[in-house]
């Protein structure tokens, strides 16, 4: 909730301290101590926007050649369920079909709490320089945990013949039919769009 805040409001309105405490819990492997101390310091300065932009807060390097090889083996394992259903999670907004597997896993991460932090993985794993950001943050054992609990859910439904993208209503499932129907979606969104554009123009010059 604290990071949601920061995330909404900013840092300066939850605190430098608040904001540590939340980062410590996702990230126990990590001495916070002195990162607090020099949050406190820079809130007392009123600093604290621009020290967290200078990347004071971990150096992901760092920890991540502290990490063992069993450790990131492990992370990395976290990350790719994460950012599997992170994934599915953020494409529901834009247009992505629905099946009653990816609505029950929606309902699983929103049940989390850590819906945000897994959104944000997305677009941290599409970049080379969030990505040992990402690895950090699943070495948490809450991560873990997380990732466990969602890839339970996943194996629950395999299990019980449920495709992942399989839709109600179509007489053959898979990835194929699933495409063509977020296709066929976005086409019609574009040319409602177009629609709409058209008929602007032409009531502006009447």
């Amino acid at each position: 909730m604290r990071l949601a805040g920061a995330a909404g409001m900013g840092a300066g309105e939850v605190g430098g301290e608040m904001l540590v405490e939340a980062l410590a819990a996702l990230m126990p492997g990590v001495d916070w101590a002195p990162v607090a101390q020099s949050a406190r310091r820079a809130e007392s300065e009123g600093t604290l926007d621009s020290w967290i932009e200078a990347g004071a807060l971990v150096n992901p390097l760092a920890r991540l050649q502290a990490a063992g090889e069993e450790e990131m083996a492990a992370a990395r394992g976290v990350v790719r369920i994460l950012t599997l259903v992170g994934f599915f999670y953020v494409m529901h907004g834009f247009l992505m079909p629905d099946s009653p597997f990816l609505a029950r896993l929606r309902a699983r991460v929103d049940a989390s709490g850590f819906a945000l932090l897994i959104a944000l993985l997305v677009p941290q794993m599409a970049k080379p320089s969030g990505v040992p950001h990402a690895l950090v943050m699943c070495l948490s054992p809450e991560m873990a945990a997380l990732a466990a609990w969602l890839e339970e859910l996943i194996d629950e439904q395999i299990g019980a013949g449920q495709g992942l993208l399989s839709l109600p209503g179509t007489a053959e499932g898979g990835a194929e039919t699933f495409m063509q129907t977020w296709i066929e979606r976005l086409h019609d969104l574009a040319e409602r769009a177009r629609a709409r554009r058209a008929g602007a123009v032409e009531a502006s010059g009447s």
